[in-house]
């Protein structure tokens, strides 16, 4: 038998003990990127530094991108400890039925149905084409420009036109 088929056999076999293993692997998940984004901000190592003038962040500034970077994955990880949570149990429909709730059918409030599976794959886009001009914005004002000897005032205009 693999590793991996006795391990979760194992869980299964004790529901409640899996249930505490899966909320503390989520939880030092969302705690280890919460350090990491921390750090990122506060930019103290060599790489962190290298990292934050790639995105061009200037020093001392937060990059606002893992603010948004850490509310998805909230928003992604959680749902997913709950389903983890249901299968273990054994409430397999249960799950199934709560996560497609959730990511395609949504919920009626008042008057208004709202998708949280779409909202999230909203923000994610978001973030992407956020970060995205960003590093083109960076790109084009302090390395493209320069070498096609464009002045200062231009490249600044034209850069900010990119966002």
């Amino acid at each position: 038998m693999e590793p991996a088929q006795a391990l979760y056999r194992m869980l299964l076999a004790h529901p409640l003990q899996a249930s505490g293993v899966i909320v503390a692997a989520a939880a030092l998940t969302m705690l280890l990127l919460h350090w990491l984004v921390r750090e990122l901000n506060a930019g103290s190592r060599n790489w962190q530094r290298r990292l934050r003038a790639r995105l061009g962040v200037p020093p001392g500034r937060a990059i606002g991108e893992l603010r948004w970077m850490l509310l998805v994955f909230h928003l992604v990880l959680w749902p997913l400890v709950a389903w983890a949570v249901f299968h273990v149990w054994g409430m397999h429909e249960t799950g199934r039925s709560l996560t497609h709730a959730l990511f395609s059918t949504g919920v009626q409030v008042g008057g208004v149905h709202i998708v949280p599976g779409k909202l999230l794959l909203g923000l994610v886009y978001f973030l992407v084409l956020f970060t995205f001009t960003r590093w083109l914005k960076s790109r084009i004002e302090h390395d493209w420009l320069p070498r096609a000897g464009v002045e200062a005032s231009t490249r600044e205009s034209i850069a900010t036109l990119f966002g």
